[in-house]
């Protein structure tokens, strides 16, 4: 429906800038700011009915989540493992080490 509706839209704009166009050169008066307005609308138009920049702003929100997703998960670990080694450090202290 979305892509339907900016077709339509497109083709209805561009279909009264040319329209425009015909009149200045049978006229020969120039209004810029109309046809410069006209050719934003056409512009922004075709902006909002394209979907290039969709993919990379879907990675970049992937990647930060993913990057905050790592932080967290090293933060969680790093308690455990610093208790888990301080323990084993405490145990392979007590043993004694005999020579033959």
């Amino acid at each position: 429906m979305r892509l339907w509706l900016e077709s339509r839209m497109i083709a209805k704009i561009e279909t009264h800038f040319q329209g425009n166009l015909a009149a200045i050169a049978t006229t020969g008066s120039v209004m810029p700011d109309d046809i410069g307005v006209k050719l934003m609308y056409v512009l922004f138009a075709r902006f909002l009915g394209s979907e290039d920049g969709a993919v990379t702003i879907d990675w970049v929100v992937l990647t930060g989540f993913l990057c905050a997703f790592g932080v967290l998960v090293a933060t969680v670990v790093t308690d455990g493992a610093t208790d888990a080694s301080t323990g084993l450090g405490a145990q392979v202290g007590k043993l004694e080490v005999t020579k033959n």
